[in-house]
C-alpha cells in the first residue's frame, strides 16, 4: 500500500490553479494509514484485525473521491449563501449524521507544510462516536467504532460537497482521516471546543470522543463561529493529567513542546502510533478523560469554584 504523499491537490486541478500556501513556520501533516504503517507496526494489527480493515479500505477511497470531485467544481462558484440555505446545509449536515457543525476561516498557520489549500473559508463538521463502545477501550470494539466513524464522516463529506456543487458552489472535502489541515486546531478556532492534554478536541456534549472533518469553499460569508468561550478547558488539564498518566504508549508529553511560533504539540505521535495500529484504534485516552466520563457543565462548576 503507497502512502498517500503531499500535496495531493495539485494533481486533481489544471496547472497554474491559484493555491493557498501553508504559513513558512508550518508543521508537517500526515494521514492516519501514514502514520499507522510508517511507526505503528502496521502489519500484525492488518493479520489479526481483517474485520476493521475494510473500514479502512473506505476511509481512503473517499479520500480519492473527494480529490477527484475537485473536476466537478463550477468553474464560478457562488460566493455567498442566503439564511434559508445555510440553515439547509446545517440540518442536511445534521440529518447524515454529523454532529456539530462551525465555520471560520483558516489561518495559513494551521495549513500543514506539505499542503496546500483550494480555498480559506471551512465548514467545520464532527460526528460522535458511540460512548458504549469507546468505553471498551483499548478493545477492539472500540477500534471498530473509531473506524466506523472515519468511514461515516469520510463519506458524508463527500455527500455534503456534491451537494454544495449542485447548488453552485465550488467546495474541497476534507477527509477525517486526514488532510490539508490541523482539525483539532480549526475545530477549536470555529468554536466548537477546545484542545484537551491528549491532543484532542473537547466538545461540550461528547467529551472527546469525536472526530472532525472539514469542507473548504469560497462561500465569503459563511457566519464565522469563533469563540474562545471553552479555553478554560486548558487550565484544567494542565491540573489533570490523567490521559498522561493512563497512555499505554507514554505517548502524552507531561509539558507540552511550545514551538518558535507559538504552537504547542502535546503528543508523539510515533509513540502514539503503536497501540493505535495495535488496537486499530487504541482510544485509551478518549475513554479516560474527564470529560468522556464526566458532565462539562459540572466539571466547569467545580474547577471555577475550586
Amino acid at each position: 500500500m503507497q502512502p498517500f504523499g503531499d500535496n495531493q491537490i495539485e494533481k486533481y486541478l489544471p496547472p497554474g490553479t491559484p493555491l493557498i500556501e501553508p504559513d513558512a513556520r508550518a508543521h508537517r501533516g500526515l494521514y492516519i494509514p501514514d502514520i499507522m504503517r510508517e511507526y505503528g507496526e502496521m502489519r500484525g494489527a492488518i493479520r489479526s484485525r481483517l474485520p476493521v480493515m475494510w473500514r479502512m479500505v473506505r476511509g481512503m477511497f473517499h479520500i480519492r473521491r473527494g480529490y477527484a470531485g475537485l473536476k466537478r467544481n463550477p468553474g464560478r462558484g457562488r460566493t455567498e449563501i442566503d439564511a434559508a440555505s445555510l440553515t439547509r446545509l446545517r440540518g442536511r449536515a445534521l440529518e447524515l449524521g454529523c454532529t456539530h457543525v462551525g465555520y471560520t476561516r483558516v489561518p495559513q498557520s494551521l495549513i500543514f507544510s506539505n499542503q496546500k489549500l483550494l480555498f480559506d473559508r471551512a465548514i467545520v463538521l464532527t460526528q460522535e462516536m458511540n460512548r458504549e463502545r469507546i468505553a471498551h477501550a483499548p478493545a477492539l470494539e472500540a477500534g471498530k467504532e473509531v473506524w466506523r466513524t472515519y468511514d461515516s464522516l469520510g463519506w458524508i463529506v463527500n455527500q455534503l460537497a456534491e451537494e454544495l456543487r449542485a447548488s453552485g458552489y465550488a467546495v474541497q472535502p476534507g477527509s477525517p482521516m486526514g488532510g490539508e489541515v490541523n482539525y483539532v486546531m480549526l475545530a477549536q478556532k470555529a468554536g466548537l471546543g477546545h484542545v484537551g492534554k491528549h491532543g484532542l478536541l473537547i466538545a461540550p456534549d461528547t467529551g472527546p470522543s469525536l472526530r472532525i472533518a472539514a469542507i473548504y469553499t469560497q462561500i465569503e460569508n459563511l457566519p464565522d463561529t469563533d469563540s474562545d468561550e471553552h479555553a478554560w478547558i486548558a487550565d484544567f488539564c494542565r491540573q489533570c493529567r490523567r490521559c498522561v498518566r493512563t497512555c499505554p504508549g507514554q505517548a502524552i508529553y507531561a509539558e507540552d513542546i511550545v514551538f518558535e511560533d507559538g504552537s504547542h504539540q502535546c503528543i508523539d505521535y510515533r509513540k502514539c502510533a503503536v497501540p493505535f495500529a495495535k488496537h486499530l484504534g487504541c482510544s485509551v485516552c478518549i475513554k479516560e478523560c474527564t470529560f468522556f466520563q464526566g458532565d462539562y457543565a459540572r466539571i466547569k462548576s467545580r474547577f471555577h469554584k475550586s
